[in-house]
């Protein structure tokens, strides 16, 4: 009988961590924001064509910089071409430990423009180059407290789940962290910090894009994200009100603008008070999500 018990326990755990559409319904109820992240792997991109029919995408990072001089090849363009959509843009710098951590911001102070209404600068921390920890949490310190003193704010932390376990656990609670974590479930730090983003795949699969691409969510709605921008952006577009029925449910239905501008945001509300239009989740083949309309209850 425990054996029996036992392994229905293992099919049912098998079912929840396989099947795609499992995976998928838990997205569909705990997140409400998605995003990627490129580099030249990606190869050129359609960022018109993203934005026009990937509706779900609200932000986009982009790698700019690597250790002391190496500049992304598609950074530029990707850059600009960011700047013409209603995506949020962001940068981030690979880090290389072995190297002078001073000149690595430097590489990227000098290469990245941040304007309002940017993503906080990114440090990409994945590697350790052999550098004992002691060394690397000194060197990643140094490239933080160099990048926010010149663009006035705080920069985020991209790393692994068990590289940060492993490594950066306890260190830099002051920062918000960027977790990779390849799992249907979300990720949960070590030594209990909470993360801002979770990337939760790296085999997505999005029109406009020839590769595969990174797929992210962001923890909280698009208003958070918003504030947690470069000041001087726009304010968010939409709010949650509260409705008459707290079980009804609510239409995801998010467009693109038409503004060429980076991004210009429609006012959903009239005196009628018409029903509020959310992002909805994504729709990537890479994970399977069943097409067609999505609805999710609204939350109290």
């Amino acid at each position: 009988m425990r054996y029996l018990v036992l392994v229905c326990a293992i099919a049912l755990a098998a079912f929840l961590y396989l099947d795609p559409h499992t995976r998928n319904a838990y997205h569909n109820r705990m997140h409400e924001v998605y995003g990627i992240d490129v580099a030249h792997h990606q190869q050129e991109i359609d960022w018109q064509r993203v934005v026009m029919e990937n509706e779900e995408i609200s932000f986009a990072f982009v790698k700019a910089t690597e250790g002391e001089s190496h500049v992304d090849k598609r950074f530029h363009k990707n850059w600009a071409q960011l700047a013409q959509t209603r995506l949020i843009r962001g940068a981030y710098h690979f880090f290389r430990p072995s190297i002078d951590a001073e000149k690595q911001a430097i590489n990227f102070i000098r290469t990245v423009q941040l304007k309002p209404g940017d993503l906080p600068p990114v440090l990409d921390v994945e590697v350790t180059d052999r550098i004992p920890t002691p060394q690397l949490i000194e060197g990643v310190r140094t490239w933080l407290e160099k990048v926010e003193a010149h663009y006035g704010i705080r920069p985020i932390i991209y790393t692994g789940l068990n590289f940060h376990r492993k490594h950066l656990a306890n260190q830099f609670s002051d920062y918000h962290f960027w977790i990779a974590s390849y799992n249907w479930r979300p990720p949960r730090l070590s030594d209990g910090t909470s993360w801002k983003f979770w990337q939760f795949t790296d085999k997505g699969r999005l029109k406009g894009i020839p590769k595969q691409v990174d797929i992210n969510t962001f923890n909280g709605s698009r208003y958070t994200l918003e504030q947690l921008c470069m000041p001087g952006g726009r304010p968010g577009f939409w709010e949650q009100p509260a409705l008459a029925n707290p079980g009804q449910s609510l239409k995801l239905d998010f467009s693109p603008t038409s503004s060429p501008k980076r991004y210009e945001p429609p006012n959903p509300f009239t005196s009628e008070t018409p029903p509020v239009q959310l992002p909805p989740v994504p729709r990537f083949d890479s994970i399977n999500n069943p097409a067609g309309v999505v609805t999710r209850p609204l939350r109290p």
